[in-house]
């Protein structure tokens, strides 16, 4: 598979705004690919058998309100 198919193989949809195939940076490899949206939303993602991986969602921080 030559690098251009790889990398559209890895597009991904963006996490900020939802828009679809996403392609996958230049210099993205078989372990990791960058992302850059048109939202200006910059993101990676781990690569595991051939495809992006999309983590969990992140955890919200507790309440800073303090206990009484």
């Amino acid at each position: 598979m030559n690098a251009g198919k790889r990398l559209d193989a890895l597009a991904m949809t963006c996490p900020s705004c939802g828009q679809p195939q996403v392609p996958a940076m230049t210099g993205s490899t078989l372990t990791i690919a960058w992302y850059a949206c048109g939202c200006g939303h910059f993101w990676s993602a781990r690569v595991r058998d051939g495809r992006p991986v999309q983590g969990a969602p992140p955890t919200p921080l507790p309440s800073m309100t303090p206990m009484r």
